[in-house]
């Protein structure tokens, strides 16, 4: 600026007031006050995105990205904080734990995208279903966690589960298909059932679990007894693995006879089990946990081996009967395994036959309608267990190569005093003889029921009466003797 210096204009005023000095003196104000302006706004924009900045990564760092409810990380930190105000002021809360059921098929028919909608439409009504205020967060795939502020009563509690359970269970259109889910809840109040976040976190899924045994859409508060069904399912588990790969099951048989009682014309195969730590344990308890594990086709081809070969040594006239699981007959391996075990065996075809339940058609009735079929090409029979405690869609005994109808023993067992049981094994009977199917009941133990079955035209019977389970050495030895009475 030293060196700098001004030359008057020819033909302008040289003095200090001329209008050429004052006009430059505002041009330089006005560039200086833009140049100011300029860099002051920059300075305030520059820090506004800065802060917005820090807000969004703030909001991902503690949010899902797919439903923007609240994620595992903030879900711990406010746990924990209520855990803290627990102790100190004694203010409680509630914790729940959300599972959706039915959701991995959605997956694999609609595909993720699917998925992640549902996911998103889900997140939307657990939000309405709780109080404004409270957490929801998403803890995983299809995994929510809630805490309810302030919530001690176990009915207010309860009126959040059941509503929780309400509004995910309505239906939902999702890519023009209609999509039907539902939901699970695990209850743990606090402090009645912990006051630190490990401790309550653990109980609400205790209790999850228990919901999720009981046949899902339901709630469950946790109690301390569930935590010993959680001890007991974990040392089935680790003993069940162990039974698998030592093949420590047995097989019994259970005769089937005629109508009348008195002879003998089938069996059927039940698998038992003696866990060294627990004793024996019912097929109604440890054949879920192999299903859950992965193990029940193993067992189930283990079981066909075995039995072929035992019947292979009875009279030609006796067929045997196998039970198959719902995961068993979607596994489309099925029919080769018991082609290899007729063949192994030397076994006839059409003395054997395999059982499935009404739910193993429910959960994929495409693909059971092609292992059916493959299985009844090879001259295998196929009968409907438990009918008439399920769906008991006639439409199966139309699609499906169904060849028997097993009436269960829930309606046999209330015979023949109760008249609605009455009515439905009568109505089963007429339906069966019109269908040219054969009729078995099955859990007869009184003679009333054995004459009441008799007179309404059911083919063969099975129970207590006319012969418990037994194994293959003495079911050979009844059917040895010169006769065979009820």
């Amino acid at each position: 600026m030293a060196a700098f210096t001004v030359t008057p204009m020819p033909g302008f005023s040289q003095g200090a007031d001329s209008e050429a000095f004052a006009t430059m003196a505002a041009a330089i104000g006005l560039v200086t006050s833009l140049i100011v302006g300029t860099g002051l706004s920059s300075y305030f924009l520059e820090r506004k995105t800065r802060s917005d900045g820090e807000t969004r990564i703030a909001h991902i760092a503690m949010h899902d990205a797919l439903t923007d409810l609240a994620n595992r990380r903030q879900f711990t930190e406010a746990l924990e904080s209520e855990c803290a105000k627990l102790k100190k002021y004694g203010r409680p809360f509630t914790l729940l734990m959300v599972d959706l059921d039915r959701f991995k098929p959605i997956n694999d028919t609609l595909g993720h995208p699917a998925g992640d909608e549902v996911l998103r439409r889900v997140s939307r009504r657990l939000l309405v279903a709780v109080r404004r205020g409270d957490i929801v967060a998403r803890i995983g795939g299809d995994e929510f966690a809630i805490i309810s502020f302030g919530v001690s009563d176990a009915t207010q509690a309860q009126s959040i589960a059941e509503r929780i359970i309400e509004l995910v269970s309505r239906p939902m259109i999702v890519q023009d298909s209609v999509v039907e889910i539902s939901a699970s809840v695990g209850v743990a109040v606090a402090p009645q059932h912990g006051t630190e976040p490990d401790q309550l976190t653990k109980h609400a899924d205790v209790a999850l679990y228990s919901a999720k045994q009981s046949g899902k859409h339901t709630y469950r508060f946790f109690e301390p007894s569930l935590m010993l069904a959680i001890q007991r399912r974990r040392t089935l588990e680790a003993s069940l693995r162990r039974a698998c790969m030592r093949d420590e099951f047995r097989i019994v048989y259970q005769p089937v006879f005629n109508s009348d009682g008195t002879e003998i014309c089938a069996a059927e195969a039940l698998l038992r089990w003696t866990c060294p730590e627990r004793g024996e344990i019912a097929p109604s308890e440890f054949i879920p946990i192999a299903e859950e594990q992965g193990l029940v086709s193993r067992i189930g081809a283990t079981v066909l081996r075995q039995t072929c070969l035992d019947a292979a040594s009875w009279p030609d006239h006796i067929g045997l009967a196998v039970n198959v699981s719902p995961i068993q007959l979607l596994d489309p391996r099925l029919p080769q395994t018991v082609r290899q075990a007729l063949e192994g065996a030397g076994l006839s075809p059409h003395r054997l036959e395999l059982e499935i339940t009404e739910t193993a058609l429910l959960q994929n009735d495409e693909a059971a309608l092609k292992v059916l079929n493959q299985i009844r090409e090879t001259g295998v029979r196929i009968s409907l267990d438990d009918f008439g405690t399920g769906y008991s869609s006639l439409s199966y005994l139309h699609r499906f190569p169904i060849s028997r109808i097993k009436i269960d023993k829930s309606f046999v067992q209330k015979l023949p005093d109760d008249a609605g049981s009455a009515s439905i094994v009568k109505a089963i009977a007429q339906l069966g003889a019109s269908l040219n199917l054969e009729i078995t009941a099955e859990g007869i133990e009184t003679s009333s029921q054995l004459n009441f079955i008799r007179e309404y035209g059911c083919d063969h019977v099975q129970g207590f009466l006319t012969g418990r389970p037994v194994s293959n050495e003495a079911f050979i030895g009844l059917m040895t003797r010169d006769s065979v009475s009820a």
